[in-house]
């Protein structure tokens, strides 16, 4: 009787060594899959301006960026870029350039820098009233009424369409260029304005 309860105690205990063996192998091998996880993830990080007025999902992975987008940023810097008043003109420009790219930042922050104290001396306002836009691949280009004052009076009222290029850089999307451009005569093309024409 003491021999049988000897072994079947010998064999329990066998029983439960394997079954403690079995679950310490199972959790090793959990944490190294773990640990090979962790040590794999992208921690690169990401900044996503998420533009105001944008009530519809759009999708930024990797280097593709949803078309919605790039429209929704582009009417943004525009407003930015053409709805001030000589009170607010330094302020909006001094942000917008914190979203250029780093290879035209100096030249467009001197750019709108000195186009900023020409419309204070001036006392120049202007409404931008964005009407339509599309984009192609990272190019929006966006249809905008605008309206320039002089103190309080107006004296241009023009419909325009901007050309505005985005770069997705280090996890970031920067705006790249921007112009003034018109169709061509076939109506697919668009081509540059230049100032003056």
């Amino acid at each position: 009787m003491i021999k049988q309860k000897y072994k079947s105690f010998l064999v329990d205990s066998i029983f439960k060594n394997q079954v403690w063996m079995v679950l310490a192998g199972v959790m090793l091998l959990s944490n190294i899959l773990l640990s090979a996880k962790i040590f794999t993830i992208n921690t690169a990080e990401k900044t996503i301006i998420h533009p105001v007025n944008m009530t519809e999902s759009y999708s930024v992975e990797n280097d593709i960026v949803g078309p919605n987008y790039i429209g929704e940023l582009a009417i943004e810097f525009l407003r930015a870029r053409f709805l001030y008043t000589p009170k607010t003109v330094a302020k909006q420009f001094n942000n917008i350039t914190k979203h250029f790219h780093p290879a035209i930042y100096g030249e467009k922050k001197a750019e709108l820098d000195a186009e900023a104290s020409k419309i204070i001396r001036n006392d120049e306002t202007s409404v931008l009233f964005p009407m339509s836009s599309h984009v192609k691949q990272k190019t929006a280009y966006v249809e905008a009424e605008i309206t320039g004052y002089l103190g309080k009076k107006p004296v241009t009222q023009n419909v325009k369409t901007f050309e505005v290029n985005f770069r997705h850089t280090g996890g970031r999307i920067w705006i790249y260029s921007w112009s003034e451009v018109a169709l061509d005569s076939s109506g697919k093309n668009y081509l540059s304005v230049i100032a003056g024409e």
